[in-house]
Formats: C-alpha cells, structure tokens, sequence
C-alpha cells in the first residue's frame, strides 16, 4: 500500500470511528428521566418518562396518573426517538405513536391520538 493509501485509509478509519462515537454519544444523551405536563380532555396530567439501555436496546416507561407502563420500540436516530405506548381507556386498548425531537435538555413529543395529534415538551429530570 502506498503512503498516500495509507493515509486516505487511516482517515476514513477515523471518520468512522468518529461517526460511530458520535451516535453512541447521541443514545447516551436521551437516557434518564424527564418530566413535563401533557394536556387532555381530563386537564392538564404531570408524567415522567425515563429511558434506559444502549444504542441497540433502549428501554422505557411512562408514569402518569394512571400508573406506569412500559414503552415498546423505544429507538433513537438522528436526534429523534420514537416509542409506542399502550393505553386502556374505557375496555378500548389504544396503540399510541410518539415522536420526540432531542434539543439539549429538552424533549419535544408528539403524541398521535385517536382523536389527533397532541403535542407537549418534556425536560431532564435535575
């Protein structure tokens, strides 16, 4: 291998590596707890989310006035994590999509509802 081949090859090496710490870092940064307040029909419900676990197995719950529960297909990427969670009201079990946008301490969630979207902000827990 020439040394200009090694060099180009050692870069790449490197932005690899870099790229790859980088999404580590990026998991890293929405685990723990966060709090906020979620508006409904019932007023306003103070919930706590936390999330746990590596890049390949994140895990999470919510807690709220009804309880805790266990979130499923929590994953993290590109900034964004998504997460379902299960929901009895009523005898009716509801499946509800959430997407939330990581910016610092903040997570900025949009919850889809039967009855629409439903949007609230949550912050690490201190």
């Amino acid at each position: 291998m020439t040394q200009r081949r090694s060099q180009a090859f050692l870069l790449f090496l490197l932005v690899l590596g870099l790229s790859a710490s980088a999404v580590v870092a990026a998991v890293d940064d929405v685990l723990g707890k966060w709090e906020g307040t979620v508006e409904s029909r019932q007023g306003p419900a103070d919930v706590t989310l936390e999330f746990q676990g590596t890049e390949g197995a994140l895990e999470g719950t919510w807690t709220g006035p009804r309880g805790t529960s266990e979130l499923d297909n929590v994953q993290f990427e590109e900034g964004q994590l998504t997460f379902v969670r299960h929901l009895e009201m009523r005898g009716r079990k509801l499946e509800l999509d959430c997407v939330a946008t990581l910016e610092g301490d903040t997570l900025d969630v949009v919850m889809k509802t039967p009855r629409g979207e439903r949007e609230f902000t949550l912050h690490r827990a201190k």
